[in-house]
């Protein structure tokens, strides 16, 4: 199938990914696949666009909400003017969504795969605007049963693998070996009979993960607990705020608010380490447990929002 549009000349030939220097060029880049068994992909691309926000581009934009503590609510992918027939050709759902966005002195990263749940074209102004609902990996969970027996002392990751081998597409993110190496299933084992989704369910709360698919990847993240590898993020990295995030009567802190500028390499369920100038009652280890981020390199800031919950002393 022959890609409809492309856009030359913003192609993945900069210096690996690094915030030494205030960045200014933003890139995104975009592939479209008809959506093969679950969520696989099959053939070359339907629809290909780079945008770099220059005049001359092609325009698209991507509003990203990823977390590892449940689904997350879908994303949106926003692509401006296409042809009656990219339009025709995209208007069918079964499809995969492949975006990959970096700046002008990073690599590329691919921020989002996932399937689209809804297609639709509406005008603003002058523009014709197409608008795709996308969510990673939501035909394939929504399809994945299993019908397991697992002896008690079973070795915790095996399970999960045995479960995410059920999930068509989807592949496991090997979690923290500080916290995975020795887990095991308890004195009953396990046995499971309905759909992936709830086995996972059942499993995040008896032993304390909290899961979620992105990328077509199975994340686990532990609850409470900070990786001790982390991504130094202070104002010459992008920092640009930090809220502490309060609850109940005695408003306790329970997490952290960040605001910093879009950088492609902190994930869901990876950490952060902050080095404020401000106050050092933050500056440690903090998983991500989520990211929003709205991605249009001919519209406003980069920037994006990531949250830590924990329980702070």
């Amino acid at each position: 199938m022959a890609t409809l549009a492309s856009s030359n000349g913003v192609h993945n030939t900069e210096q690996p990914n690094a915030m030494s220097v205030t960045p200014f060029l933003r890139r995104l880049h975009v592939s479209i696949f008809a959506r093969g068994k679950g969520s696989s992909y099959s053939g070359s691309a339907l629809y290909d666009v780079w945008c770099d926000g220059l005049p001359t581009s092609p325009r698209a934009a991507f509003e990203m909400q990823k977390s590892c503590m449940c689904i997350p609510g879908p994303s949106t992918l926003r692509l401006w003017n296409l042809s009656r027939d990219a339009r025709n050709l995209l208007a069918d759902s079964r499809l995969q969504v492949h975006v990959e966005a970096g700046w002008q002195n990073t690599s590329m990263t691919q921020l989002f795969r996932g399937d689209v749940l809804n297609v639709w074209t509406e005008r603003s102004g002058p523009d014709l605007i197409t608008t795709m609902s996308v969510l990673s990996g939501s035909r394939a969970i929504s399809e994945a049963v299993v019908s397991k027996r697992y002896a008690p002392r079973t070795d915790l990751i095996a399970v999960l693998q045995d479960i995410c081998f059920n999930i068509e597409g989807v592949v496991l993110s090997p979690p923290s070996a500080d916290w995975s190496n020795g887990k095991q299933l308890g004195s009953r084992g396990f046995t499971f009979a309905g759909s992936a989704r709830e086995a996972l369910t059942s499993l995040s709360e008896e032993y304390g993960f909290s899961w979620s698919i992105a990328d077509n990847q199975l994340i686990i993240t532990p609850d409470l607990y900070n990786l001790p590898d982390a991504f130094e993020l202070d104002a010459a990295a992008g920092l640009i705020s930090v809220t502490p995030i309060t609850a109940g009567v005695l408003q306790m802190y329970v997490g952290v608010r960040i605001s910093s500028l879009f950088i492609p390499t902190v994930q869901v369920g990876k950490a952060v380490k902050l080095s404020s100038s401000i106050s050092d009652k933050f500056n440690r280890p903090l998983t991500v447990y989520s990211i929003n981020a709205t991605l249009d390199p001919g519209g406003s800031a980069w920037n994006m929002t990531m949250e830590n919950r924990f329980v702070f002393s």
